[in-house]
């Protein structure tokens, strides 16, 4: 079966503002990190942009008719999401 790619975007500690490339929602390196290891938002590389998980999922579900699942990569370690039945 063919997955679509999305890998996680790790907080670098160097200052830069990390920010979403289609709702703008931003916050800078070291408030990602608190809220990526809080579990509260994640930033994704997907389909050569950057999605905060809103806009991700949103993306996703757009081609959902060629496959429905996305193989995340978080550092060392991966997962499937399905989004068979997601709906906008």
């Amino acid at each position: 079966m063919n997955l679509l790619e999305a890998t996680i975007v790790q907080p670098t500690q160097d200052g830069i503002l990390v920010s979403c490339e289609m709702c703008g929602l931003s916050y800078p390196d070291s408030d990602y990190k608190a809220l990526k290891d809080g579990r509260k938002l994640v930033y994704f590389n997907f389909m050569d942009q950057v999605l905060c998980h809103g806009c991700f999922c949103n993306q996703a579900i757009k081609y959902s008719d060629l496959t429905p699942k996305v193989r995340v990569t978080d550092k060392d370690m991966s997962f499937v999401l399905n989004f068979e039945d997601y709906q906008l």
